[in-house]
């Protein structure tokens, strides 16, 4: 394949991610299917075939891009301390991205379609799992790093990175399924107030 054919490809790709994202945004995955995401890229269904055999085959592509933009934002700010990278951290698992001309809401709504289905589908569950572990990770890394540095008291980095990482995510769920848009904030600032505060070593 030669340059033009490259960069033809990957803009086909594109095309097609864009189309999937707004087609699950729009619909959800009850009502997904890839004459849908054909006729939102302008393209035939045929060409989506192509691409991918399956509609669960244009899912899981799609929650790869999904988590690859959501895990370029965990670079780490030199020069800050540990508790302002755990804040940026936390209000990007939070708040998330406004993703192809949509809010974060729907980039989350698009994300909850797709874990609803994790029970059933060990490629979209595998996807979901390491992003789960890629934040608790980085958080738990940041707050070793703030241990290291004296920062922040001794304490477990896993088990506090698991506790802050679900309590965000739990809380971001709430405001998007139930009748209620306080849990984000309240959560966050519980956890700056309860946790971070305890971390400090000052």
């Amino acid at each position: 394949m030669d340059s033009d054919d490259h960069t033809r490809e990957n803009d086909t790709q594109s095309l097609l991610m864009e189309a999937t994202y707004h087609t699950l945004c729009e619909y959800g995955y009850a009502e997904f299917s890839l004459r849908k995401v054909a006729d939102e890229a302008g393209k035939s269904r045929g060409l989506v075939h192509y691409h991918y055999e399956s509609k669960n085959d244009l899912l899981a592509s799609l929650l790869d891009s999904l988590i690859e933009r959501f895990e370029a934002r965990f670079e780490d700010s030199e020069g800050t301390s540990a508790i302002q990278r755990l804040d940026n951290i936390l209000d990007w698992v939070a708040f998330g991205p406004a993703l192809f001309g949509r809010d974060s809401r729907d980039y989350f709504m698009a994300i909850f379609e797709l874990r609803a289905q994790a029970p059933y589908d060990e490629a979209i569950r595998e996807r979901l799992t390491r992003n789960y572990e890629t934040v608790r990770s980085r958080v738990a890394a940041v707050i070793q790093a703030g241990i290291d540095d004296g920062e922040l008291v001794p304490v477990d980095p896993q088990s506090t990175a698991t506790f802050i990482v679900v309590s965000v995510d739990g809380a971001r769920n709430t405001d998007l399924t139930l009748d209620t848009d306080e849990a984000v904030e309240t959560t966050l600032t519980a956890i700056e107030e309860f946790v971070f505060e305890s971390l400090r070593t000052a």
